[in-house]
Parts: C-alpha cells; sequence; structure tokens
C-alpha cells in the first residue's frame, strides 16, 4: 500500500521534502525519488480501489498499446493516484486508482506503485 500520502497528512514529511518530517529526521527514503521508475509489481493481478481515470489503448503515445512504464508515468503525473493497473489481455486499458483493497489474482494485469521517478520525460529539443 502507498503510505505516503498518509505519512504527508501526519506531518512525517513536509512538501518539499519526502525525507524528513517536520522536525528535520529522516524517515523512510524509500519512499522518495531514487531516479528510477520502478517497475511493476511483478505479480499478475490487480488491486480492487477507487478508480481515478481510465485509458483505453487509443490514448497511449502510439495509439494502440500501453507498456507499464507509460501506464506508471500516468499514475506519477496524477496527485491522486496512488497506484496503477494495467490490463495485458481484453480491454487493455491503463487505470489509475486510489484507496487500495483487496488483491484479486487475475491473469493478464500488472499493477505498481505511485512512483515520481515515473514521470515521463520530453526529450530535449536539438539544436543546429
Amino acid at each position: 500500500k502507498n503510505i505516503r500520502p498518509v505519512y504527508k497528512l501526519l506531518g512525517y514529511f513536509p512538501a518539499d521534502s519526502c525525507t524528513t518530517n517536520l522536525s528535520g529526521q529522516t524517515y523512510m527514503p524509500e519512499l522518495c525519488a531514487d531516479g528510477t521508475c520502478s517497475q511493476h509489481d511483478g505479480l499478475s493481478g490487480w488491486n480492487e480501489g477507487t478508480s481515478l481515470e481510465t485509458f483505453p489503448p487509443s490514448a497511449s503515445p502510439n495509439g494502440s498499446a500501453w507498456t507499464w512504464e507509460q501506464c506508471a508515468g500516468k499514475c506519477a503525473t496524477n496527485t491522486q493516484c496512488e497506484f496503477w493497473t494495467l490490463q495485458l489481455a481484453g480491454n487493455q486499458h491503463c487505470t489509475l486508482f486510489k484507496d487500495k483493497g483487496e488483491y484479486m489474482y487475475t491473469a493478464n494485469h500488472i499493477q505498481g506503485d505511485q512512483d515520481p521517478d515515473c514521470v515521463p520525460t520530453t526529450p530535449s529539443p536539438v539544436t543546429p
């Protein structure tokens, strides 16, 4: 479960840092950006939760299918998103969620928690 929002509400992390509390003590640095977009959880299933947004394959960057990195990027740029799920078969939607609930052991799904390192980067323009 993504507990970063709860810790921020409790005052463990000020808005500008996720590694120190208001007293300057370091807490749970594993919840902070580490420079690498975390891969999905490796399981083939999904958690129930409150759906925030659902994106069909036609909304993906190539217009036909989402990658886990792209779905994770959508979650990383949504302030309410706590985790994402990508359906690998069927409708192949990328769905953003909050309020993680019961885990459903079903095939053809992957998911991951919100990760600030998954924010998509825009390529720098080429200068002549």
